[in-house]
């Protein structure tokens, strides 16, 4: 593993580039707020990575450590994390053989300095305000996490428009101070996205709370943990802060493979366990979200893998009742849950016309 040079992680202001009043009331501001570290792993991602790297440099909260944890990429993506390091100091990379997402944003988050800690996808891009509106919102509200409720999804090739300026042209973002067993909720029935880089986190909840390793579905396994860490969480009615790219090889668009069923029946079976013990009053919520991971998994099964198939099946059977129940759950889910229970052959067909139709998520 490659760190950058320790030199790296501070600041320091050239007079004679600045100008030294310039360079003193810049350090200055500096020295008044907290250092705020960005996660960005890294794997093959040459063709976006440019954009990403230059939207976290541009944010308008400058006292950042930006990580990049380039995950044994075999394109041009290493490089460009190198290049960014010699060209801004607050870049510091790390270089290690490919281990997965949840590897490289831990090696991210062992290292990170900040008070706050951020993650930030390499195929993915932000607002200029993006940390300094999360930032504002926790000390708005002292909570120790800030969220936006969902990102704006794009696919190659759309223009999108993020929110550039929070000035006097601009409507201020509402913020709601959320309790973490609302948020919680809110979370399980899909209301808000789960993503681990939708959100500004104190640090040391993040370095107590590593992704796991070895797993899909890390965001699924880790969030809801975090969420149970803290008492409450602010969240910014922004969704224009966050460009996320619907990427044909994500996890959940990913060819099928023994792996995902794995990971899929371990991560809810754990959740479900934590959230009946910590929440008994969120049964239902957590079965409307294993319900719909489950059923997104099982509708990319081939035929052939019989054993798969017949294992997310039964798995579905268990929360099948609470779902067509339960009223707060997504439509799409009670519909779902309502069809399994007139057998397998009705439901194949549903989740082959919903996967025609673009509507598995």
């Amino acid at each position: 593993m490659n760190f950058g040079r320790v030199s790296d992680l501070n600041f320091t202001f050239d007079a004679a580039f600045f100008g030294s009043e310039e360079a003193e009331t810049t350090t200055r501001a500096h020295n008044d707020l907290p250092l705020i570290s960005v996660v960005v792993p890294v794997f093959n991602t040459e063709k976006y990575l440019k954009k990403c790297l230059e939207s976290v440099r541009a944010q308008t909260y400058e006292h950042l450590q930006i990580i990049l944890v380039d995950d044994g990429s075999s394109d041009a993506s290493g490089d460009i994390c190198d290049s960014y390091q010699r060209l801004d100091g607050r870049f510091v990379v790390i270089h290690q053989e490919n281990r997965g997402l949840s590897a490289a944003r831990n090696a991210g988050t062992a290292i990170a300095d900040g008070t706050y800690v951020a993650y930030v996808d390499s195929d993915d891009y932000v607002a200029p305000g993006f940390i300094s509106v999360l930032y504002d919102a926790i000390m708005t509200t002292r909570a120790d996490i800030a969220a936006i409720p969902a990102p704006v999804v794009f696919s190659d090739g759309e223009e999108i428009s993020l929110w550039d300026d929070f000035g006097a042209a601009a409507t201020t973002p509402r913020v709601q101070r959320v309790p973490s067993v609302a948020y919680q909720e809110r979370l399980l029935y899909q209301r808000y996205a789960n993503g681990a880089q939708f959100r500004l986190y104190l640090t040391d909840i993040m370095k107590e709370h590593l992704f796991p390793e070895g797993l899909l579905y890390e965001d699924m396994a880790t969030i809801y943990r975090v969420i149970r860490a803290v008492d409450s969480v602010a969240v910014v009615n922004a969704p224009s802060l966050y460009a996320y790219r619907s990427n044909p090889i994500g996890i959940t668009q990913m060819k099928y493979t023994r792996k995902k069923m794995n990971s899929i029946l371990h991560v809810t079976r754990t959740m479900k366990e934590d959230i009946v013990d910590w929440y008994p009053e969120l049964e239902k919520a957590c079965a409307s979200r294993c319900f719909a991971s489950l059923r997104a998994v099982y509708a990319q099964v081939p035929a052939e893998c019989v054993y798969d198939s017949e294992s997310l099946w039964l798995e579905l059977q268990s929360y099948s009742d609470y779902v067509i129940r339960d009223k707060s759950a997504r439509r799409r889910e009670r519909i779902a849950a309502v069809i399994s229970n007139a057998g397998r052959a009705c439901f194949d067909m549903f989740c082959r016309c919903c996967r025609l139709l673009g509507l598995m998520r």
